[in-house]
């Protein structure tokens, strides 16, 4: 036990990278597996042992169907991420002190677009069992799971959860091919320390089922985006935060554009997207092809946390200008169970001009890096 202790105070004297560095040797562990190759649908999907963080994320818009008038309209979070403990650490002493398998989290949102409403649900793996299977994509945490199987001859992906704030089932088939972002999916993005990530989407998933909230249950259809990223997990990578906007315009086409902002020592953000048109070719899109302009703010009376909250974004090349807006300002994700750390995330609306014609669509956005309280400050600061 004497050596044990010993052995503990040693290696909390240990920097957090030095203390990477012996656990990932003594335990043999391949947690650096993320790098350039030929990726693939549906395998590149299935969850990586050896990833130390990685995520599967639907958004999407609902409306109910039916012959009465007023007809409900709905947007919706179902977001499962996946941690390897032994990437994770709160200063030098690893999550996996308490946790030895990978685990993980989910968040579920609904925004009520008709009344203006906003909820969430959330769960952990460090208090309800996950199951992940590593030869398929098929997730579970608690009532919650996520699977792609084949339905009518056709991959299609099924979510469901049953929760203290909703019931949600939805049937989501792939209504265009397998966009890979950056360079065949992959990208560095930053190389001191090296952040290398997978980036994979649907851009727009036909989806029907029901959803059940506040004792109605509704009968809905629409369409929604999918993203699955993998990413290697840094120890204080140099960025604060970035702001993501996933577009579904109206004439079939998808826009993704996103601003990584660094800290002060980086000469500048880290800025990217991919447009999709109707027949599914993607363009590349870089810094100096697009502008996000902020328009105006929002805090958080309870969270004390300001965010933008409406943007104009111009795309010069593709003769794209829009305005995204809010469909609820208050759409922050603030829980304490599965992360200290709030972030933004919401259905918006969009208009705009699109090669000189007006342009209409729907979008979801996420703001993350603004939350600079004590607590989430300590964090990224340890981690």
């Amino acid at each position: 036990m004497t050596k044990q202790i010993s052995n503990f105070y040693h290696r909390l004297a240990l920097s957090g990278e030095e203390w990477r560095k012996k656990v990932v040797k003594e335990h043999n562990i391949k947690l650096d597996n993320i790098k350039k190759k030929g990726l693939s649908y549906p395998k590149d999907l299935y969850p990586l042992w050896g990833a130390p963080l990685e995520w599967w994320y639907f958004n999407g818009h609902l409306r109910e169907i039916g012959a009465k008038k007023d007809l409900q309209e709905f947007g919706y979070e179902f977001c499962f991420f996946k941690y390897n403990p032994w990437a994770l650490r709160f200063g030098p002493v690893p999550l996996s002190f308490m946790k030895k398998e990978p685990f993980l989290i989910f968040h579920f949102a609904i925004t009520d677009k008709t009344n203006k409403k906003f909820d969430l649900y959330e769960d952990s793996g460090t208090k309800t069992l996950s199951k992940i299977y590593w030869e398929k994509l098929s997730l579970e945490l608690g009532n919650s799971k996520m699977t792609l199987g084949n339905k009518n001859n056709k991959k299609t992906f099924q979510i469901k959860t049953k929760n203290d704030l909703a019931e949600l089932k939805l049937d989501l088939t792939p209504a265009k091919r397998f966009v890979k972002h950056f360079d065949n999916g992959f990208s560095v993005m930053f190389r001191l320390p090296e952040f290398r990530t997978y980036y994979l989407s649907f851009t727009r998933v036909k989806s029907s089922g029901y959803l059940k909230i506040g004792g109605k249950k509704y009968q809905v259809q629409g369409e929604s985006w999918f993203d699955h990223q993998k990413l290697n997990h840094p120890p204080q990578a140099p960025f604060v935060g970035w702001d993501w906007f996933g577009i579904m315009f109206d004439d079939n086409t998808e826009l993704m554009v996103f601003d990584i902002r660094g800290e002060k020592n980086l000469k500048k953000d880290v800025m990217g997207g991919t447009y999709v048109d109707k027949n599914s070719k993607k363009v590349d899109l870089k810094a100096g092809d697009f502008k996000i302009k902020i328009l105006s703010k929002w805090t958080n009376p309870k969270t004390k946390i300001t965010y933008p909250s409406g943007w104009e974004i111009e795309v010069p090349k593709l003769n794209i200008n829009i305005k995204i807006t809010p469909i609820v300002k208050g759409q922050e994700i603030s829980r304490t169970i599965t992360t200290p750390v709030s972030y933004w995330e919401g259905a918006c609306t969009v208009e705009g001009k699109k090669g000189g014609k007006k342009i209409i669509g729907k979008s979801y956005v996420e703001l993350t890096g603004y939350d600079q309280r004590f607590l989430a400050r300590l964090t990224q600061k340890l981690s």
